[in-house]
């Protein structure tokens, strides 16, 4: 068994840190049976634990920013801008003046024993890493959001699936856009993104899930 690394996620639609955990994922038999086919990455057994990590740049939020993003397109209307920069922990204060207000943030899968020690930990692909486009072949979540990230195992025990969004990182009030070609325009965030339901098997790799459209604003839900 490896000992606590962190790995990239591989594959087609995915190829001071400050952690946010969601939910757990019991690994059942059926699961191991793929994982140990070579390359095994999650074992019977073990807890797979998401969770979310804001990279706490100042740079992402300007005091004085007008927000919502692209507020001004929309007949929701503007805030009296931003009350703070992207520094950690005052950055959420801005939820003040922008009630949609959030930051992507990248998404590791952790497995940890029934003991509570770590096993090794999966990076999903996002925007910060070499190869990876602004525009697709990521996944990522908002952060201080808590409607994303619920684990959930497939009838053939073979995947691994969760919610979140087609963004980049540091991208503000994604999981209250609208999803393209769905768009409210009395929603204030004048932003598009998909959604996407994200599968990731037990070798580790991912499995390229089409883009998702829900029904306007919403966000990504445990459905």
């Amino acid at each position: 068994m490896r000992s606590n690394p962190t790995r990239c996620a591989r594959g087609g639609a995915f190829a001071r840190p400050l952690a946010m955990v969601a939910l757990a994922a019991a690994l059942a038999g059926g699961y191991a049976s793929v994982a140990h086919a070579g390359g095994a990455w999650f074992f019977p057994g073990n807890l797979v634990v998401s969770r979310s990590v804001y990279d706490n740049n100042p740079n992402n939020v300007q005091v004085g920013e007008t927000l919502p993003p692209n507020c001004a397109s929309t007949r929701g209307g503007c805030s009296t801008g931003a009350t703070n920069d992207g520094s950690y922990p005052l950055v959420w204060n801005n939820d003040l003046v922008d009630g949609s207000f959030g930051i992507t943030s990248k998404i590791f899968l952790d497995q940890v024993t029934g003991a509570g020690s770590l096993v090794n930990s999966l990076e999903v692909p996002n925007s910060s890493q070499k190869g990876i486009p602004p525009e697709k072949n990521q996944v990522v979540t908002s952060f201080s959001s808590k409607s994303e990230l619920a684990l959930n195992l497939s009838i053939d025990g073979s995947l691994l699936t969760f919610m979140g969004y087609v963004s980049p990182i540091d991208a503000i009030d994604v999981s209250n856009s609208n999803t393209p070609g769905i768009v409210d325009p009395t929603n204030p965030v004048g932003e598009n993104f998909f959604r996407a339901v994200a599968q990731v098997d037990g070798k580790g790799n991912s499995v390229s899930p089409p883009p998702t459209r829900t029904a306007g604003t919403m966000d990504g839900r445990s459905f």
